[in-house]
């Protein structure tokens, strides 16, 4: 993802319907009605392009419990709250 870790955090809270999560060592669980999102947030890093450096952020995202449908609706809401627009 194309962020630094502060503004992941800042985005977490609405994307996720405000839902208690907690953080340890880079993992952030996520209790969503008895079933459970994992995210596990890689180094920040950045890419330079020229002068111009873009950070981001290798995400990986494990769901348990969730039903195909349920995970495409999780991800969906997420990926929203995510967005960059450009132009």
């Amino acid at each position: 993802m194309g962020l630094t870790h502060a503004e992941f955090f800042r985005s977490l809270p609405p994307a996720i319907e405000n839902r208690a999560y907690s953080v340890e060592d880079g993992v952030v669980r996520i209790d969503v009605d008895g079933r459970e999102v994992v995210i596990e947030l890689g180094p920040q890093l950045s890419r330079n392009i020229a002068l111009l450096k873009i950070p981001y952020v290798e995400v990986r995202f494990s769901f348990h419990g969730f039903s195909d449908e349920a995970r495409e609706r999780f991800m969906e809401r997420f990926e929203l709250y995510y967005r960059r627009g450009g132009g």
